[in-house]
Order: structure tokens, then sequence, then C-alpha cells
């Protein structure tokens, strides 16, 4: 139910008791006795000089009566308030955060702040608003924090927000916002962080951020963004997350992002981006987490990066790449994860991975690679994660991962590989090998001589024949999963079982 009725005397007198006696918890739901006091409907106390009102999950259909003037922070959150009046908090002269978030207000009178001019943090989130009256933040020139976000809000009045200059932190996602006049944003010249994640925006103006100099965080995921220019970023120099994915954006030109040099967090994913320009990402020198997966591209340019970058994850998957050239990763020293997966990948140059001595986890399923060059891996001694699996891969190369010293998974499944090069899995520290649904027919020679497997997944292959030596260099430990119907008389055969 949205409001829960008003207890009878009888059943509040029933469920005191029973609280003091332990067999519950519950307090009291009515707006006649005190916030704070002998009867107390809410926890009250003092922290660090600051005085709390605490009366989240109260099961409030009403304010609690009776608010000492004096407190700094009420929280009313997770309680069923459906209406506030203008004179709620007329005696909170002091109330610096005030959270009424996951209620169900739909409206709120325009002078319910008048009196809290102190107020730094205002959370209204997760309610039913509609609509706000253009003077409601008009009392709030000492805002820092506001959260509308999780409401049902169509469009903002332009001089919403013409008081509040010392805002930082704007949240207005989840919303159904469609549009904004570009002089929303005009006064906050100090905000750091701003959410319009999951709304309705078709697009921006140019000029819609240009006086949010100092933006450190853009998050736009979950739009309608059917744009074809990053033009709105071209103000935002200072900014360190800018996140646009879930937009379907058809991006012509990606060089403005070459111009926000203290980016750490580019999130672009699940758009409708064909081409990253020569140069795009040069400048992004202090960078760490680029994700590019689900887009159109064909092609990585050849001078991906900078001379030097401290990139660590490039998320590149379920794109249309055909190759990657050969020094367009050189650069990524400190790349630990690196992402290709669902591309249309068919060969691999041995050097492309040569620089990443600091990578750990390398998927490239399901592509349509053919062969694994032998020094493809040659310096990779961090590696623990590799997925080969879901591509057309007919042989493994001997030695193939000769640097590496701690591996947990080798994912090779479902390829076409027929044969195992004799020490193809010697003398690394791999934990578990994935060959299952590959064609594998007759091991005569020893890939597994390595006390170090643990777990061998070969079934799902043909395999008639098994020589004495072919498992022997494994530890007694070693569990190798295998087709035993299949097996059952060449086992016997071969290995006396």
């Amino acid at each position: 139910m949205k409001k829960l009725a008003n207890y009878t005397l009888f059943t509040e007198s029933l469920l005191v008791f029973l609280s003091v006696f332990g067999a519950l918890s519950i307090n009291i739901t009515d707006k006649n006795k005190d916030a704070c006091g002998t009867h107390a409907v809410c926890k009250c106390y003092t922290k660090q000089t600051l005085k709390y009102v605490n009366c989240a999950k109260r099961n409030l259909s009403a304010l609690p009566g009776r608010i000492m003037s004096d407190v700094n922070i009420i929280i009313l959150a997770s309680n069923n308030i459906d209406d506030l009046k203008a004179d709620s908090f007329i005696r909170q002269r002091a109330l610096l955060l005030l959270d009424i978030s996951n209620n169900w207000l739909e409206e709120l009178p325009k002078d319910l702040l008048f009196h809290t001019a102190r107020l730094m943090n205002l959370d209204l989130s997760s309610n039913k608003l509609r609509s706000l009256h253009k003077d409601f933040f008009s009392f709030l020139s000492n805002l820092r924090i506001l959260d509308i976000s999780n409401n049902q809000l169509k469009q903002l009045p332009i001089d919403l927000l013409f008081n509040t200059t010392r805002l930082m932190n704007l949240d207005l996602s989840a919303n159904q916002l469609r549009s904004f006049d570009k002089g929303l944003f005009s006064f906050l010249s100090n905000l750091k962080i701003l959410d319009l994640l999951n709304n309705k925006l078709k697009s921006l103006d140019k000029d819609f951020f240009l006086f949010l100099s100092n933006l450190k965080t853009l998050a736009m995921d979950y739009n309608g963004l059917y744009m074809k220019s990053l033009s709105f970023i071209r103000n935002l120099t200072n900014l360190k997350e800018l996140c646009i994915s879930y937009n379907g954006m058809f991006i012509q030109s990606t060089r403005l992002l070459s111009s926000l040099t203290k980016l750490q967090m580019l999130i672009l994913s699940k758009n409708k981006i064909q081409k990253i320009e020569e140069g795009s990402f040069k400048n992004l020198t202090n960078v760490e987490r680029i994700h590019l997966e689900g887009n159109e591209l064909v092609a990585l340019p050849t001078t991906l990066f900078g001379q030097s970058s401290e990139l660590q994850e490039l998320y590149l998957s379920g794109n249309k790449i055909l190759t990657v050239p050969e020094n367009s990763l050189n650069t990524l020293q400190f790349l630990h994860s690196l992402q290709l997966d669902g591309n249309n990948l068919e060969e691999l140059s041995n050097s492309l991975f040569l620089k990443l001595e600091n990578l750990n986890v390398l998927l490239l399923t399901a592509n349509r690679i053919r062969k694994v060059p032998k020094d493809l891996l040659i310096s990779q001694g961090k590696l623990e994660n590799i997925d080969l699996s879901y591509n057309a891969i007919a042989e493994i190369p001997e030695n193939m991962l000769p640097a590496v010293r701690y591996l947990k998974n080798i994912c090779l499944f479902y390829n076409n590989i027929q044969h195992l090069a004799d020490g193809a899995f010697a003398d690394i520290g791999v934990e578990k090998i994935y060959l299952f649904g590959n064609n594998l027919s007759v091991f005569a020679d020893a890939p597994f001589d390595n006390k170090h497997i643990q777990e061998i997944h070969l079934y799902g292959n043909e395999i008639t024949y098994l020589s004495g030596t072919a498992l022997a260099g494994l530890d007694k430990t070693t569990k190798v999963f295998i087709d035993c119907e299949q097996m059952k008389e060449v086992l016997r055969t071969n290995l006396n079982m």
C-alpha cells in the first residue's frame, strides 16, 4: 500500500509492549509524536558536533511532530510520505543535510526550503516528482550536492538552478527528460559531477556545457543521443570521466577527444562508431580505462596512442575489427586487460603484444583466427587468463607461453585443433586448460609435461589414441576430463586401466 493507516491506541500499546520485551522492534508511526524524546519515532543523536534526526524506514506517512530547531541532519528516506507542507521545515534554520529519498512525493511547495538557507546536501531521489517550480531552489545558495534522480521529471525550468552557484554534484539520472535549455547550467561554474544517465535526451547543443569548465565527471549513458558530433565536449577540458554508452551515436569525428588531456576514463560502448581517427587518443596520457565495445569499428589507426600512456584496460569487444596494426599497442606498457573478442580478426602479427609486459587478461574469443604465432606471447610474464576459444585455430605451437609464470586459465575450446606439439604446455605455471570441442584424435607426444596443471578438459574430441607418455608428465592430482565411454577401450589398451 502507498500509505499506511495509523495504528489504533490499542495496537500502538501492544507493539510498544512487545518491543520492550524484545519480541519485535517497530517504531510508532504517528505525526503527533515527537521525533525525539520518551516516545521517539526517530533515532536522535549527536556525532562530531552535528545533531541528527534519523527517521529512515519508519513507515511514516507524514513528518513526525516537533523536530528540534537546531538539528543539522534530517533523514526521512524510505517511508510513505506523499505530502509536505510549505512550513514543514520552517524552524530548521541550522539544517545542512536533508534526505527525503524513496518516498511518494509527486509535488513540492515552492517555499518548502525557504528557511533552510544553510542546506548543503539535498536528496529528493526515488520519488514521483513530475515537475519543480522555478523558484524551488532559489533560497539554497549554499547547496553543494543535489540528487533528483529516479523521478518522473520531463522538463526543467531554465532558471531552476540560477542561485545554486556553489553546486558541485548534480544527479538528474533516471528521469524522463527529453531536452534542456542550454542556459540551465549557465550558473554552475563550480559543478564537478553531472549525471544525466537514463533519460530520453536526443541531442545536445554544442554550447550546452559551455559554462561547466570545471566539470570532472559527465555521465549520459542510456539516452537516445543519435548524434554525429562530439562538439558538446569542446569546453570540458577538466573532464576525468566521460560516459556516453548505450546511445547509438554516429560520431563522424573523434578528434575532439584529444583535447581531454586530464581524462582517466572514457566509455563510448554500445554506440555506432565506425572509425577512430588518427591521433584521437594521442594526448590522453592519463587515461586508465577505454570502453569501445559494441560499436561498428572495422579498423584501428596505426598510431592509436601517444608516446606514453597510463592505460590499464582497453575494451574493443563486439566490433567488426579485421586487423590490429602491428605497432598500435606499443606504448601501452601498463595495460593489464585487453579485450578483442567478438571481432573479425584472422591474423595476429608476431610482435603485436610484444610491449604489453604487464598484461593479465587477453580475450580473443569469437574471431576468425587460424594460427597462433609462436612468439605472440613471448613477453607476457604476468598473463593470468587467455581466451582463444571459438576461433578456427588448427594447431598450437610448441612452448607457446615461454615467459608466463602463473597462468590460471587457457581457453582454446571450440576451435579446429587437430594436433598439440610436444611440450606445448610445458614449463608454464598453468592451472586449467580447456580444449573441449576440438578435433583432437591422436596423442603420440607429451604436450602436457607439466606438474603445475590442475585440470585438463578434453571432452568433445574424437580421441582414438593416447600414447603411454601423453599424460605421464602430469601430477597425480591432476584432473583430466574426457569422454569416458568413447575412450574406454583406448584407455584400457594404452594406459592399462
